[in-house]
């Protein structure tokens, strides 16, 4: 198993993480998104999908999230 350091540059606080994977069996890969929103921000509390997107992701769908 091979591994990686991830390195993030942001400002102590309190965020709400939404952690996203996908499995691409035809490339044999994953994609992995990670979002960190910040809890005074003026952002919903709610998180959507954007786009739509290869991995069945539907624009307007909601993701799944847990504040922490």
């Amino acid at each position: 198993m091979a591994e990686h350091e991830l390195k993030l540059d942001i400002a102590p606080g309190v965020y709400t993480g939404y952690f996203e994977v996908c499995e691409d069996s035809e490339q044999e890969e994953l994609y992995f998104n990670i979002v960190l929103i910040p809890n005074n921000s003026i952002l919903p509390e709610t998180a959507e999908f954007f786009i739509d997107d290869r991995f069945g992701g539907a624009k307007g769908k909601l993701l799944a999230s847990r504040s922490v």
